[in-house]
């Protein structure tokens, strides 16, 4: 295509860009913003987190420091069994753990409820563990994982 001719009263001539120039500081853009990602990328950090391969559940764990503490724990069937202050309730009397939870409760044992659960426990046991804290009136619960099974947390 032939640059176009326009007159004006300064006389006539052909206008043309010269796009060299821009072209050769937009490839120096790119090549500063590629060096200087990469070495703004070497200086981060470098975070290794624990990954759970024991359970994070204590088997045993006394209640105190002014908490309840109740552990979902798998049984060998694949069910859930819950632990609290060494007693053992199946996840079918699920009842009777809201039960002893109200009593706790009410007798003023521990404002905060402390549930830790075995990785390998399905969520649908650690549900009713929530629900039934939360009719008896807890309103301060973690779910807390250790790093090893037995370690304080």
């Amino acid at each position: 295509m032939r640059p176009r001719k326009f007159s004006s009263r300064f006389g006539s001539g052909d206008v043309a860009f010269n796009m060299t120039p821009m072209i050769d500081v937009t490839f120096q853009l790119i090549i500063f913003f590629i060096l200087a990602s990469q070495m703004a990328s070497g200086t981060l950090a470098k975070v290794d987190l624990p990954r759970p391969y024991r359970s994070a559940a204590v088997a045993h764990a006394r209640s105190g420091d002014g908490k309840v503490i109740v552990n979902v724990l798998r049984d060998a069937a694949g069910g859930a069994v819950y632990k609290i202050e060494g007693r053992s309730i199946a996840a079918a009397r699920a009842g009777e753990l809201g039960e002893i939870l109200a009593g706790r409760r009410a007798a003023g044992q521990g404002p905060l409820l402390e549930v830790r659960a075995d990785r390998r426990a399905p969520y649908a046991a650690v549900a009713p563990v929530l629900d039934a804290a939360a009719r008896a009136g807890y309103t301060r619960m973690n779910i807390t994982a250790l790093l090893e099974a037995g370690a304080a947390p």
